[in-house]
């Protein structure tokens, strides 16, 4: 009598098991909470981004900045702003650019743009000693 009762305890609980593994419906288990944006462009791999940021130290690391110098500004993939960067002088040593945060919360990811005249002049007299004690 357990015995039968323990086999259909069993036969129960694979049923149930394979109940819920066979949905047919397209929904996710786990959604995720931002829906994908159709507008979003995806990140190029030649394009400037971040590759880490250190929110203690307020620092990022950028790649394929080389070229880019002063203030940045940062967007994630749907192309709100998400920070403010300043570029710190390049090291011969390190190969990729780093930069100060100075507002905002950027993500590894964002891209990266430089900041066009009016705001660089805004952030210049906001951050005018950024890089003071970076040197």
């Amino acid at each position: 009598m357990i015995n039968k009762t323990i086999q259909l305890s069993v036969f129960a609980l694979l049923s149930l098991i394979l109940w819920g593994c066979g949905s047919t419906g397209n929904e996710a288990l786990y959604p995720t909470k931002e829906k994908t944006n159709s507008t979003a462009r995806k990140l190029t791999a030649s394009e400037p981004h971040l590759i880490h940021v250190n929110y203690i130290e307020r620092l990022a690391t950028l790649r394929n900045g080389e070229s880019l110098d002063g203030f940045l500004i940062t967007t994630d993939l749907t192309g709100a702003q998400t920070g403010v960067l300043k570029t710190l002088p390049i090291r011969s040593s390190n190969r990729q650019r780093t930069a100060d945060i100075l507002e905002g919360r950027p993500e590894i990811n964002n891209r990266i743009r430089p900041a066009n005249e009016e705001e660089a002049a805004s952030l210049s007299k906001i951050y005018r000693d950024a890089t003071a004690d970076n040197s």
